[in-house]
């Protein structure tokens, strides 16, 4: 465990990606798919409210978020606030909001879930729950999506060259210019 600290979780949780790669083994078909799409409505809505209370994660990622079942009832929890940044002002900054929302996107196809388990239909219903009925939100946020893609085309090409390091070797890390 180098590099991350143990953390006290609920009883009951499991975090957002080992809950994709479960359900991509026990389910398929449309129920599945609309209960996955369920699922990431909530974390979409969960994100909104910590980004509407003025809080940066600076580290969202699949791992920082938990899915939560109790009774029958499911919540969910942003872990590993120590990197959060708290603007007492309220909602976040669109620059911000997308900045974290375009870190979960790339730790998606990281682990190697975009496409398998994750894919327009699901990243739509997040979106949706995310923004809601804000339109001035929506537009907002797509003027930032734009530089926040080329992020993930850049980090695409950077999990491929390290994949393709042989076994026991690490990949050379990118040059800086």
């Amino acid at each position: 465990m180098t590099g991350r600290r143990p953390t006290a979780s609920p009883t009951g949780s499991r975090d957002l990606h080992s809950r994709l790669q479960e359900s991509a083994i026990q389910e398929s078909g449309g129920a599945a798919e609309r209960a996955l799409a369920d699922r990431l409505r909530e974390v979409g809505a969960a994100v909104r409210r910590l980004h509407d209370a003025g809080v940066d994660h600076r580290a969202l990622q699949l791992r920082n978020i938990l899915v939560v079942d109790e009774g029958g009832r499911r919540r969910i929890v942003v872990i590993d606030l120590d990197r959060a940044v708290y603007h007492p002002d309220g909602r976040l900054a669109s620059r911000l909001r997308a900045r974290g929302l375009g870190r979960l996107t790339r730790s998606v196809v990281k682990n190697g879930l975009w496409n398998q388990r994750v894919a327009r239909r699901e990243l739509a219903a997040f979106a949706s729950a995310y923004t809601g009925r804000d339109r001035d939100l929506r537009v907002e946020l797509r003027g930032w999506i734009r530089g926040e893609r080329w992020k993930l085309a850049l980090h695409r090409l950077r999990y491929r060259f390290m994949d393709s390091a042989s076994p026991g070797e690490a990949a050379a890390p990118p040059r800086r210019a």
